[in-house]
């Protein structure tokens, strides 16, 4: 699956390196230039340090409205003269509603704190501000399974040590913990 998708990062990189010298025979520069950047950077799970300057036009576009804010990041992506070749149109939207937000450091904490009932609400998913989600929402799949993107999303992972008949005494657990099989068993969320 890795490769697949390291293969498809490298064929977004041909189609804009394509689209680009079929616009212009010279280099790309300005808002062009860092617009394609960002598309490439966003795609892949640890973009390097020469992503910096694009990623930082990119999250530094910001309106009073979130769905003001996404659809001003949408027009500068694509202003990348490869935004509307084949496949970048939904990367590009997975791009808008899920880069920024889907990053494991804040939804594990927020996942597990769900599993173990740490949570102040019922199954609020909040990918702003905290709270807790019950699941991945649905904009961070779509963004880390695009056809185009290498993003990897936390997965939930049943952790087991035996026990003893001290653990299978209900009052003795923790939020999360549960006596299975002679077992004492955890869910817990975490990277691959």
């Amino acid at each position: 699956m890795k490769a697949t998708r390291t293969l498809m990062i490298t064929a977004a990189a041909l189609v804009i390196s394509n689209a680009t010298t079929a616009v212009a025979q010279e280099v790309l520069e300005g808002d062009e230039k860092d617009a394609c950047e960002a598309i490439l950077c966003l795609s892949s799970g640890q973009p390097p340090h020469e992503c910096e300057p694009a990623l930082k036009r990119y999250f530094s576009i910001k309106k009073k409205k979130p769905k003001d804010t996404i659809k001003a990041r949408r027009d500068f992506l694509e202003e990348c003269p490869a935004s509307s070749e084949e496949g970048m149109p939904s990367l590009i939207n997975a791009i808008v509603n899920g880069a920024g937000h889907c990053d494991p450091e804040t939804m594990i904490p927020q996942l597990n704190a769900y599993l173990w009932g740490g949570c102040e609400r019922e199954g609020g998913f909040a990918l702003l501000g905290g709270g807790c989600m019950a699941d991945i929402p649905q904009v961070c799949k779509t963004y880390a399974n695009h056809p185009l993107t290498r993003i990897d999303m936390p997965v939930k992972k049943k952790t087991c040590k035996p026990g003893s008949g001290y653990w299978s005494n209900q009052e003795y657990l923790q939020p999360g913990e549960f006596y299975e099989g002679g077992q004492l068993c955890k869910y817990e969320w975490g990277m691959p």
